[in-house]
């Protein structure tokens, strides 16, 4: 008997278990919906419905909170609704099975997630368990934020985080509130522990009518200190306002702004956006129209045009070009547009600035021009539009190298075949004596010494210190330069002013195939000697 019935409790206890209700963490899964930003919509109705006497218990869930849970409990029904519908549904549970749940459930699941969403505030926006103020402030209920400010001292109350109401009622847009706690305690321009101001929060978040109300409560001594006021990450409003594209509130900053630039402000932090994005590059060209100074300057002199040429902003080159006197301006190392753009392959950027200005081959304090970097990279059509366009087809950097020792270098074949065809000296000598070639043999590429030696009398030409075009082909152990070399020069085995030949360095370098190719035109030593010293 007392089997039947243990078995009968056993199979009771089954059942229930398979109609009981499941928990929480089975149903919703918290976490996803924490970390998602729309339940900040829940959370804010949460502070809606609350009553003063709630706020003032708000370090605890108060006694009266399953009560007020179950009274709203069809408005959390209709609220979690909508919003889990708008959520997409791989996320989440069937979105009618969901809504199903929610009409049949136990009124502790909608308590226990309403519970969660409050500690979820508490705990990491508000980490102190915060002020009646503050949440209130937040919660954008007018009627509580004037009552408990009679209760205030004169001081603003403030958050772990040095936030106050006038913070959060600025972060949410709460106009009204910013009014209501202007009037009472007179200050706009408190700085939280991150060194931001309400008008960094609004500015942030969009909230146009609230920017516009903090900056009408400016006064002369404080105004420009509030738009250029830092915080810990070097942002200002207008910044802060920039990077998350609310055009329409920078617009009003600058507006309202008594500064005739705005490169102290913006300089190329304009362009530090994701420039395949459409939105991005609407807010660029809508800022860049606002302001005033077309091609702000940050302190080392780049410019806005600068940032768009080197990133292949075509508009705003076009924009900044149009608007402003000097259309390739320097930086201090003597860097212009041009040739950032040349470098980047931008080749329209490079046409646009070239038919704007005299100068169309700049050079920068190195010496180094437009034309040195389109070689460096092999862009051959901005070579070719630039070598057409000046009288100086080769021009040196202060050490003698031109954009064919470059060209060379990099093994850009292309490149290095046009220069060989509009050059007059098919093989130029940088300060030290180094031609093109050398440098070809150098990074072993047979190509481009091929091309050069072909066109060139002297086939192995000597640096000022000696150094041939056969020692960098054995230093680099390339067997079919040095080939290549040999077979076009009488002087099978030339040596450096220090007296090292081509045969010592590639012993040295321990370059055996090339070793063994120039000991046959060894004629230094005796065979039998010769063979004594490198076998």
């Amino acid at each position: 008997m007392q089997t039947r019935n243990t078995k009968r409790k056993n199979s009771d206890s089954k059942q229930v278990s398979r109609t009981k209700k499941p928990k929480l963490e089975e149903v919703f899964p918290i976490e996803t919906f924490l970390q998602n930003p729309g339940y900040e919509l829940i959370s804010r109705n949460i502070f809606k419905y609350l009553k003063l006497e709630d706020f003032s218990n708000c370090r605890l869930v108060n006694k009266n909170w399953k009560q007020f849970i179950e009274y709203h409990k069809s408005t959390w029904i209709r609220i979690i609704e909508k919003y889990v519908s708008s959520l997409k549904t791989e996320l989440w549970l069937n979105s009618l099975e969901w809504q199903s749940f929610l009409k049949t459930s136990n009124v502790e699941i909608l308590k226990e997630m309403a519970r969660t969403i409050i500690k979820y505030q508490h705990d990491v926006f508000f980490p102190n368990k915060g002020n009646p103020l503050i949440y209130a402030a937040m919660s954008g209920n007018t009627e509580i934020v004037a009552k408990l400010l009679c209760e205030e001292n004169s001081k603003q109350p403030e958050d772990e985080f040095g936030k106050t109401p006038l913070h959060y009622a600025a972060r949410y847009g709460h106009m009204d509130l910013c009014q209501l706690i202007h009037i009472y305690f007179g200050v706009v321009d408190p700085k939280d522990k991150d060194g931001r101001t309400p008008l960094h929060h609004a500015a942030g978040h969009g909230h146009l009518e609230t920017c516009d109300f903090l900056i009408k409560t400016m006064t002369e001594d404080n105004h420009n200190c509030l738009f250029l006021s830092v915080d810990l990450l070097g942002e200002n409003p207008l910044t802060l306002a920039a990077k998350f594209q609310n055009l329409k509130t920078c617009e009003l900053i600058i507006n309202n702004l008594n500064r005739p630039s705005l490169g102290e402000l913006f300089g190329t932090r304009l362009i530090d956006e994701d420039f395949d994005d459409p939105n991005s590059m609407k807010f660029i060209r809508t800022i860049v129209d606002i302001i005033k100074d077309k091609n702000p300057k940050e302190d080392c002199g780049v410019t806005l045009l600068h940032g768009a040429a080197e990133n292949g902003l075509w508009e705003i080159c076009q924009l900044i070009v149009k608007n402003v006197d000097d259309k390739n301006p320097k930086d201090e190392n003597g860097m212009t547009p041009l040739h950032l753009a040349a470098d980047a392959g931008f080749f329209h950027i490079c046409i646009l600035i070239s038919e704007n200005v005299e100068d169309k081959n700049p050079k920068c304090s190195s010496g180094f021009t437009p034309l040195h970097f389109a070689a460096n990279n092999g862009h051959l059509s901005i070579c070719r539009y630039i070598m057409n366009n000046v009288a100086d087809k080769n021009p040196k950097n202060v050490q003698g190298l031109t954009p064919f020792h470059v060209a060379a270098k990099n093994g850009h074949f292309e490149v290095c075949k046009w220069f060989t065809e509009i050059l007059v000296n098919k093989n130029p000598k940088d300060n030290e004596g180094v031609t093109p070639l050398h440098h070809a043999a150098k990074s072993g590429d047979l190509e481009v010494s091929e091309l050069i030696v072909n066109n060139i009398n002297n086939k192995n030409p000597k640096s000022t210190r000696g150094l041939t075009v056969l020692h960098c082909a054995a230093q680099a152990g390339n067997l079919d330069i040095c080939k290549l070399v040999i077979g076009n020069t009488d002087d099978k085995n030339p040596k450096h002013d220090n007296g090292t030949t081509p045969l010592d360095v590639a012993i040295k370098e321990g370059h055996e195939s090339v070793v063994r190719l120039l000991k046959s035109f060894d004629n230094s030593l005796h065979p039998a000697k010769r063979k004594r010293r490198y076998d």
